[in-house]
């Protein structure tokens, strides 16, 4: 993880940063990269960007997994984000402006862009989750089952590997959590059935 660091470079066509193999994250940085390549990640390569900001150049994802999550992108004397060469990756709550060509190019590859909105139905949902557990009053099937459903499928992308630049774990401890959910939903079924029974 490298975290906070602000690098400058010019007419940088391998990359300010250069990850040519195994997984890199990059937190809270700043790349300047004046007509280059702020960040590449070749082929066979992860590589996870988060509250990162990338000046003029771009982010190349060649064959390679990644995930850039509320980075900002400004004045790319290209594409902002190129996707290429049947790389996977996945942009949610990031924002592009000033591309002298595309904000996200995807060619022979696999892009997900999302806003901030279903981050927030997911958090909105593991609140009435939690509301429903551990209320003073018996939950609520239908509120539950929805908010768990909900949940579910924000997970889905993580659980099933989907999900590019997902971090070491990630994907096993979602999956346990999804588990848990459905196991949570069938325990609420079988104490409602068995209350139904007891009051007969």
């Amino acid at each position: 993880m490298v975290r906070g660091l602000g690098l400058v470079g010019r007419d940088a066509d391998a990359g300010v940063v250069d990850c040519r193999a195994g997984t890199l994250a990059l937190d809270r940085a700043e790349v300047r990269a004046h007509n280059g390549v702020c960040v590449h990640a070749r082929p066979r390569t992860s590589v996870l960007l988060t509250a990162s900001r990338f000046r003029f150049g771009r982010a190349v994802f060649a064959g390679s997994s990644g995930h850039v999550e509320r980075c900002r992108f400004a004045g790319a004397a290209d594409n902002a984000i190129a996707v290429i060469e049947g790389a996977r990756v996945t942009v949610p709550g990031s924002r592009i402006d000033g591309s002298r060509i595309h904000g996200v190019r995807v060619s022979d590859a696999w892009a997900r862009l999302t806003g901030d909105r279903e981050r927030e139905d997911a958090g909105t949902a593991a609140q009435e989750v939690l509301t429903q557990i551990t209320g003073p009053q018996s939950p609520e099937p239908g509120r539950l089952r929805r908010a768990v459903t909900m949940l579910e499928g924000a997970l889905a992308p993580v659980a099933t590997g989907l999900a590019a630049g997902t971090a070491v774990g990630a994907q096993e401890w979602a999956q346990s959590a999804t588990r848990s959910l459905t196991g949570l939903v069938r325990a609420g079924a079988r104490c409602r059935a068995g209350g139904a029974s007891a009051g007969l």
